[in-house]
């Protein structure tokens, strides 16, 4: 029997590449032993498909082992689901940082916001000689907007949106 140390080991190696599919289920040997397996049904991504977790001959231990093993598959599912969100919300915090960055080097200097978002990404506030710099970025820009976005542009290159192309440029979603 695996201790639970042992068991979340094997569901965070990343040679396993478990999955929302993955359940605890019961197999019966042709001796009459029932064995609990960790199963993963649909994984076409090399993962696994069954480890053997634990083998009884009595049904009272394989029901406790059984329950025991789909506890802890639950637990380390919440703690995966956590993970990603907390991800998900640093990424979110990050990208709300971007405007307020930008919005405040806009009001500071007085230029637009794609001005803006091209200061605050050089990490250069001067104004000077700045007209060929401007350019250079926002035709990066638009590169890195038509190869995310090809269905907001015209077939001759004209940007449709150009406040979601602003906010492509001030979110630094084309990092």
């Amino acid at each position: 029997m695996l201790t639970k140390t042992a068991f979340f080991a094997l569901l965070n190696d990343t040679n396993n590449r478990i999955g929302v599919t993955a359940h605890i289920a019961m197999f019966e040997e042709a001796n009459g032993n029932l064995s609990v397996i960790l199963k993963q049904t649909g994984n076409n991504n090399g993962g696994i498909r069954r480890v053997g977790l634990s083998t009884h001959k009595a049904a009272t231990t394989f029901n406790a082992a059984f329950a025991k093993y789909n506890a802890w598959l639950n637990e380390w599912f919440v703690a995966q689901a956590e993970a990603v969100e907390a991800q998900i919300e640093a990424a979110h915090t990050e990208a709300l940082s971007k405007p307020a960055a930008v919005n405040h080097t806009a009001a500071r200097y007085g230029v637009q916001h794609r001005f803006a978002a091209m200061m605050v990404h050089t990490g250069d506030d001067t104004l000077t000689r700045r007209g060929a710099d401007m350019v250079a970025f926002i035709s990066d820009r638009k590169a890195d907007y038509k190869r995310a976005h090809p269905d907001m542009l015209t077939g001759g290159g004209t940007i449709i949106d150009q406040d979601h192309f602003t906010d492509f440029i001030i979110l630094g979603l084309w990092k």
